[in-house]
């Protein structure tokens, strides 16, 4: 939970924990994760998710089309949100 907690800017608030579950409430640090770059987006996401053949390609250095470019753009913004 406390890489989670690094990975997505936010802070553990409490948590319990139960015999098949548990409950977390998670405090987002909205104005951190505004501040990182769409290279620092990318390999958070990447951590603990699967990112898009599209987004590993950028982080190799690949070079995208405008088109490509404008995807990556929308889905850099949903991750950071």
């Amino acid at each position: 939970m406390q890489r989670l907690a690094v990975i997505f800017a936010g802070d553990i608030a409490a948590y319990g924990v139960m015999s098949n579950h548990y409950h977390v409430v998670f405090y987002i640090d909205a104005i951190t994760a505004n501040t990182w770059s769409d290279t620092e987006v990318i390999p958070g996401w990447q951590e603990p998710f699967k990112a898009s053949n599209l987004a590993q390609r950028f982080i190799h250095g690949a070079s995208l089309d405008p088109c490509e470019e404008s995807k990556l753009k929308e889905l850099i913004e949903l991750w950071r949100k």
